[in-house]
């Protein structure tokens, strides 16, 4: 059996092992060649090991722990960021799909419109002589309403001066009625002038000494001198009661078994210190000033009458003085509290001290004594509304003057009665024991203050 054939190798690698076969040829290389290759031979060489140290490894164990921090609170704060991000993102996909939709919408009520349009038959176009014609009309329409305000105008006018003719013709009538009357009252007058001086001269028209009755006399129908009865005692009280009783103001019915003694300057107005406010001893004030009362004592007065109905009985020296009384009652009535009752007398003479503040306590305690031995069957409690020290009176004050020191409620010049001094006034005519602090007053030189 025949040898199989032998395969040749490719022409190629028959090359290639040819120059394997031949001896290599020694390579000469310059010196910088050489230095070059030896520098790539030393690059080319493995760096040697570093051992890290302990400080490293620490440090290097807390930058990791740092990281792992930092990246722990950034995934914490990621999500409210994400969720910013994503709710963004779904209110803009919530208003694009809002805008499309309502654009739809838009589109869609457009199409109607349109639709409309197309079906509903256009107006017919004008000529031109209708609008001529609508041009007219609305001219001749201004023209009659401007003709109906003109005329308006005038009537209106032509209106306005008749009643000024009519109000001129009433003043004309009434200036001469009034003259009319005028003359009438002047003859009237000076016939009651003749008649008067006919009865004084003892003529009448009738011849006799007698004075002529009826309307030739105007003084003919009154009576005699003499014939008209005065009221007596009874009469007059009974009138004093009725005015006083239409003057109740809310008030409870007067009960004069109680009785607030007044003082006023110092309790209702200001007291001025070096002497009284009112002249007394008789003098007169002609010009009253009720000005500066305190209306925080007047409200604190009528708490007085509110709760127990007490009578007020004016023991200032304002009762001196008729117009002073007339004033103070005014003033009560315009707060809603009732005039005086009564009040002390005015003839207990003085007893001069050396300290005159104690002179006049004593002359006011003896005045209010005065008045309670009149009244004395009817009065069941009393206090004193006065800005001096009465109690003072009680010393050395005589067996049947009454001690004012239980009854008095001092107030304080400055600033009045007060609500604080009309609530102890109060408790004193109810009967209860007040145990009070009196106000001490420094003397005041040449007088004292009431």
């Amino acid at each position: 059996m025949a040898p199989p054939p032998q395969m040749m190798p490719p022409p190629e690698m028959m090359m290639q092992m040819q120059q394997m076969q031949q001896p290599q040829q020694p390579v000469r290389m310059t010196a910088a060649e050489m230095e070059a290759a030896y520098m790539q031979q030393v690059q080319a060489m493995p760096e040697p090991v570093h051992i890290p140290t302990a400080e490293e490894i620490e440090a290097e164990a807390r930058r990791r722990q740092e990281a792992k921090e930092k990246r722990a609170a950034q995934l914490k704060r990621g999500p409210g960021v994400a969720a910013l991000v994503q709710g963004a993102l779904k209110n803009a996909q919530t208003a694009a799909g809002k805008a499309r939709a309502d654009n739809a919408v838009f589109l869609d009520l457009e199409k109607e419109e349109e639709k409309k349009r197309k079906k509903s038959p256009s107006p017919p176009r004008k000529t031109k002589a209708q609008i001529e014609a609508e041009r007219k009309k609305k001219e001749e329409d201004e023209h009659k309403e401007k003709i109906r305000l003109e005329r308006d105008a005038v009537e209106r006018e032509k209106q306005r001066a008749r009643q000024v003719a009519l109000e001129e013709a009433m003043e004309r009538d009434r200036e001469i009625e009034e003259a009319a009357n005028r003359e009438a009252r002047v003859k009237a007058g000076v016939q009651a002038a003749k008649n008067q001086q006919a009865v004084r001269e003892g003529r009448t028209k009738d011849g006799s000494g007698k004075a002529v009755q009826g309307p030739e006399n105007l003084y003919g129908d009154m009576p005699e001198t003499g014939e008209e009865p005065e009221d007596d005692a009874i009469e007059k009280r009974r009138k004093e009661e009725l005015r006083r009783a239409q003057k109740n103001f809310n008030l409870p019915p007067e009960n004069e078994g109680k009785v607030v003694f007044l003082d006023i300057d110092g309790v209702l107005r200001p007291a001025r210190a070096g002497g009284f406010d009112i002249l007394s001893e008789g003098k007169e004030s002609v010009n009253p000033d009720t000005s500066d009362f305190f209306p925080s004592a007047m409200k604190a007065l009528r708490h007085i009458m509110e709760r127990t109905g007490a009578i007020v009985v004016l023991s200032s020296e304002w009762r001196r003085n008729k117009a002073l009384r007339e004033a103070i009652d005014d003033v009560l009535e315009a707060n809603r509290i009732r005039p005086t009752f009564a009040m002390t007398p005015a003839n207990v003479d003085e007893v001069k001290m050396s300290d005159p503040v104690r002179s006049f306590a004593d002359r006011r305690a003896r005045e209010v004594t005065a008045w309670l031995e009149q009244h004395q069957d009817s009065i069941k409690g009393w206090v004193v509304l006065d800005d001096i020290n009465l109690a003072i009176a009680d010393e050395g004050k005589q067996a049947a003057t009454k001690s004012m020191g239980p009854k008095l409620v001092q107030t304080w010049p400055l600033c009045g009665l007060t609500m604080g001094n009309a609530k102890t006034a109060v408790r004193i005519l109810n009967g209860e024991m007040i145990t009070k602090v009196l106000v001490e007053r420094p003397k005041a030189p040449g007088g004292i203050n009431l």
